[in-house]
């Protein structure tokens, strides 16, 4: 069926699957003068010198998704892609907003700010996206792809529209 391979070039989808899989693998990177530094939840680590990402310049994103943790001299990941905010919002962990200071929490320790008007877009999508995904899993023969149309489109759109990663991609704060 051709609707179901029409986005499989999309990198952006692509590492978004990526999210979904690997998640709560996830380091952010802080860039400082001498490169960039990267931290977990629980502690610092570097890229792997033989990660391609090992001597990037410039990231696109400032969140990775990781395959494999090793401690050898130090804690190092491997395997690692660049994923955007919106791959977290959807396919991370729980979401927690705080409109006062205009932050979304994903899973109480990946703050990101974000306009109320973009916390509650990605808050009822995610919650839309979770409400079919939960529909599928009891469902397997279910066709959701009808009934899910403007959801699914709403979040392609999001994660694939150059607009949208512009002034309404929710970062990290300084």
């Amino acid at each position: 069926n051709h609707s179901h391979s029409v986005h499989a070039q999309s990198m952006p989808l692509l590492k978004s699957l990526l999210c979904a899989s690997l998640y709560p693998n996830v380091a952010i990177a802080q860039a400082s003068p001498s490169g960039y530094r990267f931290q977990t939840e629980q502690e610092s680590i570097s890229i792997h010198p033989s990660s391609v990402n090992h001597n990037c310049k410039q990231l696109d994103s400032n969140f990775l998704v990781y395959f494999e943790k090793v401690k050898t001299s130090q804690v190092y990941i491997r395997d690692c892609s660049t994923v955007s905010p919106y791959s977290l919002l959807f396919f991370g962990g729980d979401l927690r907003v705080d409109h006062g200071n205009q932050r979304i929490y994903i899973d109480d320790w990946i703050s990101l700010t974000a306009s109320p008007k973009v916390a509650a877009l990605v808050t009822e999508l995610r919650g839309a996206l979770d409400a079919l995904l939960k529909r599928k899993i009891e469902n397997p023969k279910e066709d959701i792809s009808e009934t899910g149309r403007e959801v699914i489109q709403g979040i392609i759109t999001l994660l694939t529209d150059p607009s949208f990663q512009q002034d309404s991609t929710p970062i990290p704060p300084p």
